[in-house]
């Protein structure tokens, strides 16, 4: 799958779908992911409809129950969230002087959940390209959008990614 492909699942969708797959209710999730229920449905629906598929069976009795194709998706959804977490937390650990602890492995949960692909796409598409130019017409937006982007990046790690 390219990776400046805009037809990428969407994050926050692949969190919600590792998160009730691990057995969190829907109003957990919500809670987690700082949204509302209605978020957490329709983020599963519309994942559902990306992929064609259905991920988890529906029943009053016993809620939600992944099955053998959200199995698989969930799998690679979690490896991906946890290839984000790391590549954070070598951020945070680049930008601090002293050892990283629980509190920064969190913080780093943190900042994945509110990381958007096109977030992600923008930080790689300005770090495999020469110049912010090329990044930006790699993504099809203007270089100001990609700085926007990025900038929303940094503000979030707290850690500089763009030179002034």
């Amino acid at each position: 799958m390219n990776v400046f492909s805009p037809n990428l699942p969407n994050l926050r969708h692949l969190s919600v779908l590792t998160l009730l797959a691990q057995g969190h209710s829907v109003h957990a999730v919500a809670r987690l992911m700082h949204v509302s229920q209605p978020a957490v449905t329709l983020a599963l629906s519309r994942i559902e409809v990306q992929f064609n598929a259905e991920l988890f069976e529906r029943s009053p009795r016993k809620g939600l129950t992944i099955t053998p194709y959200g199995d698989v998706l969930e799998r690679r959804a979690r490896r991906l969230i946890a290839r984000l977490e790391a590549g954070t937390l070598a951020a945070l650990r680049h930008s601090s002087a002293g050892e990283l602890g629980d509190e920064d492995v969190e913080r780093s949960r943190y900042i994945v959940r509110r990381l958007s692909t096109r977030k992600v796409q923008a930080v790689a598409a300005l770090a495999n390209s020469p110049n912010s130019r090329i990044a930006a017409e790699r993504l099809g937006i203007t270089q100001a959008s990609l700085r926007r982007l990025v900038t929303d990046v940094q503000d979030l790690l707290g850690v500089e990614i763009l030179s002034s």
